[in-house]
């Protein structure tokens, strides 16, 4: 697929011919994310699935046997829930399920068999041991990005610390205490009427995309887009047009998503 931006890559083990990529900001039309599928080496590709939430990014895709696929969605705060897709049936079809009704970033996603997986990212891991019908929230660290899994028994997490799991035993630098937001925002005045004064703050090089957006998720203006450097930065964004609404001041690092409400009157 041509003008896109490919979140994931999933190679299938049983065969080499069947690969999964998931799509976002693409040709489409529209800014939903897919799931798309080629059983013959990527000469030609079927779509298997959307999410049907606009903005949505489908981050890791995972199988811990060629037949069940899942993939963790990370989404706005707009959508109020936590999501994951999962395929039973090596990527025909696909669903999407909604494992907690109020908000948290996920990026990672992890089965160590077709029972028993996690999900999580910034500050919350959750567990399922029933193939991803019931999912728990467990306390384990914080900063959850990648999911790696050696044998049948052993498997690891990583981001911002290194989490290894033993069957029975999920350890590491064990740390419950709350996710310290690395970079951070202070917004004034909130509740706002004409005009919105933003301060971000930016503790290392990174990439960022400072956005606002309606309680609706749709965008409403691009703020700041590119590479950044250590430091404070200011912004006085105009807001007289925009209707009364909550409206989200989303940042996006390769850190992770740090984001705040705001009242527009």
């Amino acid at each position: 697929p041509e003008k896109t931006w490919i979140s994931s890559i999933e190679i299938s083990s049983l065969d080499s011919k069947r690969i999964y990529v998931t799509l976002d900001n693409h040709m489409y039309g529209d800014m939903n994310t897919y799931v798309v599928m080629s059983t013959d080496g990527g000469n030609t590709w079927a779509v298997k699935h959307k999410t049907m939430i606009s903005e949505d990014y489908i981050w890791k895709l995972q199988t811990p046997d060629g037949l069940n696929y899942y993939g963790s969605v990370a989404a706005l705060p707009v959508t109020g829930n936590v999501r994951v897709v999962k395929s039973n049936d090596s990527g025909s079809t696909w669903t999407t399920s909604i494992i907690r009704n109020t908000y948290s970033y996920i990026q990672t996603i992890g089965f160590l068999d077709s029972l028993q997986g996690w999900t999580g990212g910034n500050s919350t891991l959750f567990e399922t041991t029933d193939g991803g019908i019931n999912w728990n929230s467990i306390s384990v660290g914080a900063g959850y990005n990648r999911f790696f899994k050696t044998n049948d028994s052993t498997a690891f997490l990583s981001g911002a610390r290194i989490y290894k799991y033993k069957v029975g035993n999920l350890s590491g630098i064990i740390d419950t205490k709350p996710f310290d937001e690395i970079h951070s925002l202070n917004i004034s005045p909130n509740p706002a009427s004409n005009f919105i004064n933003i301060e971000m703050t930016i503790h290392n090089k990174t990439n960022c995309k400072l956005q606002l957006y309606s309680s609706d998720g749709k965008l409403i203006q691009s703020i700041y887009d590119g590479q950044i450097e250590k430091g404070t930065k200011q912004f006085s964004i105009q807001s007289e047009k925009i209707p009364p609404q909550t409206v989200y001041l989303i940042l996006k690092t390769n850190e992770g998503l740090v984001h705040r409400k705001i009242i527009k009157n």
